[in-house]
């Protein structure tokens, strides 16, 4: 079963499934650029229905990181 967030990470940095790893980050992912950013925060807020806070939005650098802030907000099914 896919988890939403990796739906979500799917779609938008247009990686297959299997190359989504909790180590992908701005530096090595070259589609993740600033207006890409933007457009991951809009999404999880929608998907999971969160506030993300402004220093968690600069915080994000990983798909890790993005686990921890959903964490963050008590989401748990991700």
């Amino acid at each position: 079963m896919t988890s939403k967030l990796t739906e979500i990470l799917e779609k938008l940095f247009q990686l297959p499934q299997d190359k989504i790893t909790d180590n992908i980050n701005q530096e090595t992912l070259e589609a993740w650029d600033s207006m890409l950013h933007l457009i991951l925060i809009t999404e999880l807020e929608e998907s999971f229905n969160i506030q993300i806070e402004e220093d968690d939005i600069l915080t994000m650098k990983t798909v890790s990181d993005i686990k921890n802030v959903l964490k963050k907000n008590s989401v748990t099914d991700f």
